[in-house]
């Protein structure tokens, strides 16, 4: 976009660079004029007074005479005059001066404004080289930063189109399969077809959980937060785990340190965050020898800490800051079926994020550890 000329911050700096200069220069200039007509009216003295029958004195050597100070006076007129001249001439080269300078002062300015319009989708993460130490030097590493940080958002987004892709042409490749088998068998029996159809369907549940996950994913969290008591919340999220959790010959048990811990939460998304949490440490402690679960909350400094530690397989150090992308899956041998999509702890950590909460992990082999802090209510 092109910006108008008589708008633009160059000109207006030559402008009011000219005006700041034309000032200064008229001010001594009038000083100047001034000193001038004093020395003038000074010089002009008046002729002696020469009595009746009193021979005139000759004048001193060093006094001007009329001539001279006639002469003195038309060329401090003529200072003046070329002076005043002077000023607009300096006007002029002022304003050239003033355009060139503030030219020069947002060179940087307009590098800035040159790579922002470059800037594209493939062109995401450009650098601008060697910024200046000054303001302009601070946007730029400003600029250079965000850069960065849209050429990794746009990377993540592309790998998650790609994976949602990937996991949602499964369950359709098998939708269709088994469509087209039964269409081709025209001697399929009701049996057959009630095979089919629950396969069928148990794939069409798959797909609805991971569009529901996605959607979870995508749009704001509810705003509605409510007063509950997350000691309460931390009882009921471990009484609905624990059948999964007998399922898997896993046990589970929680520890209430403070039996009020008033916080003002969404508590459907908060249980299914905690939740998310526990089934992960179920799922990934039931083939240890004496798999458990153990949950505990308490308050300390104005926060609801709750602790989820299982004894389970662990992460590996270097996938340990992985665990919250989407559609990662600590154990790569899982498929969606037996470790899900990879979608529960990045909703998990967006819920938390969302209530102004924090969540970390620590983990090694029969030791994994989730921490999640959430602000007492007021």
């Amino acid at each position: 976009m092109k910006t108008n000329f008589l708008k633009s911050i160059k000109f207006r700096l030559a402008i009011l660079f000219t005006v700041i200069l034309f000032t200064f220069s008229g001010v001594i200039i009038l000083l100047f004029n001034v000193a001038i007509d004093n020395y003038l009216s000074t010089r002009q003295t008046p002729a002696p007074i020469v009595h009746q029958n009193q021979p005139s004195m000759p004048a001193p050597e060093n006094e001007p005479t009329k001539d001279n100070r006639s002469r003195y006076a038309n060329q401090l007129e003529d200072i003046k005059k070329y002076s005043i001249y002077g000023l607009f001439v300096m006007a002029v080269i002022s304003l050239a001066l003033g355009y060139y300078i503030s030219g020069r002062f947002l060179k940087p300015l307009n590098e800035l404004n040159d790579q922002i319009f470059k800037l594209k989708s493939n062109s995401l993460g450009a650098q601008i080289k060697h910024p200046p130490d000054n303001e302009f030097g601070e946007t730029m590493n400003y600029f250079n930063e965000m850069s960065l940080r849209l050429q990794k958002a746009f990377d993540q987004q592309a790998r998650f189109v790609q994976d949602a892709s990937h996991e949602l042409r499964t369950p359709l490749t098998i939708l269709r399969t088994n469509i087209e088998t039964v269409l081709d068998d025209k001697n399929a029996s009701k049996t057959d077809l009630r095979n089919s159809m629950g396969d069928a369907l148990s794939e069409i549940d798959s797909a609805t959980i991971l569009a529901n996950d996605l959607l979870t994913l995508s749009r704001p969290q509810s705003k509605i937060r409510e007063p509950e008591n997350m000691s309460e919340i931390i009882n009921e999220s471990v009484a609905m785990m624990k059948k999964i959790a007998n399922t898997s010959n896993v046990s589970i048990k929680s520890t209430i340190f403070d039996k009020n811990i008033p916080v003002l939460i969404n508590k459907s998304e908060i249980i299914r965050a905690i939740n998310n949490i526990i089934y992960n440490a179920i799922t990934y402690s039931a083939n240890v020898k004496s798999p458990h679960v153990s949950v505990t909350v308490k308050q300390a400094n104005n926060t609801a800490i709750i602790t989820i530690k299982d004894n389970g397989i662990g992460i590996p150090k270097s996938d340990i800051h992985k665990i919250f992308d989407r559609f990662y899956r600590v154990d790569k041998s899982r498929d969606r079926k037996t470790g899900g999509f990879g979608l529960g702890l990045p909703i998990t950590k967006k819920i938390i994020i969302d209530h102004q909460g924090k969540i970390t992990v620590t983990s090694k082999p029969g030791l994994t550890e989730f921490t999640i802090h959430i602000p007492l209510s007021n």
